[in-house]
């Protein structure tokens, strides 16, 4: 069996949170600069997540958002060609692997820088935690369907964030060139039928990218 990382495509979606109090999304205010904004309830939240977030977090969350969220219903952010048989869909580091206290490029509003840790437990979430270990915020990649085809993303926060500029309102900060979704497939195939007739010391599988190659415990 071989494994290799694959290309994913954006859709479009956004996934914003507004840190005022109220939830701003299309349903909710027609204001510029908020009716665009993805916040939703926490009563709305994946029971995963909710889950997971009640077990490492004490206190209650400020805001969440969801991708694509206009008060409704969410949009998948990342989509995957449905040719392909994903195996896994993750949030990951820029290399394909979990994050293990990669700087966010983020602050808290005190001024703390935010560093990124995959869960433990749940591989789809990924926390924003301080030096002494608090977490200030969550993002959740969570797959519309069971094929792993499409994904959308969740947001949480749990403290301000600083902006450099305090006089706008809706400046905006975020993760770009911080947090990846890797996806991976699955591929087998039958040594028997690659193996020309004649060849009994070994059997070479893949191409010039990755391959494997096989023997016998004692070849001839």
């Amino acid at each position: 069996m071989m494994s290799s990382q694959i290309s994913i495509v954006l859709t479009g979606a956004q996934v914003t949170l507004d840190e005022s109090s109220d939830l701003q999304n299309a349903a909710t205010t027609s204001s510029a600069g908020d009716s665009n904004d993805n916040d939703i309830a926490t009563s709305d939240w994946p029971t995963v997540l909710a889950d997971r977030l009640s077990v490492l977090v004490s206190g209650s969350p400020m805001e969440s958002a969801r991708s694509g969220f206009d008060g409704v219903t969410g949009q998948p952010l990342v989509e995957i060609d449905t040719s392909v048989a994903v195996q896994s869909l993750t949030l990951t580091n820029a290399a394909g692997n979990a994050l293990n206290g990669e700087d966010s490029g983020l602050l808290t509003h005190a001024g703390q820088s935010i560093f990124l840790f995959t869960d433990t437990q749940e591989p789809n979430l990924v926390l924003g935690k301080t030096d002494s270990g608090q977490v200030v915020m969550a993002v959740y990649l969570s797959p519309t369907s069971p094929d792993l085809h499409a994904a959308e993303v969740w947001t949480v926060l749990y403290q301000p964030l600083y902006h450099p500029d305090s006089n706008a309102p809706d400046e905006a900060v975020n993760l770009a060139g911080k947090l990846f979704v890797t996806a991976e497939t699955t591929g087998g195939s039958n040594m028997l039928v690659s193996g020309p007739s004649g060849q009994n010391l070994f059997l070479m599988l893949g191409d010039h990218h990755e391959a494997v190659v096989v023997t016998g415990v004692h070849p001839a």
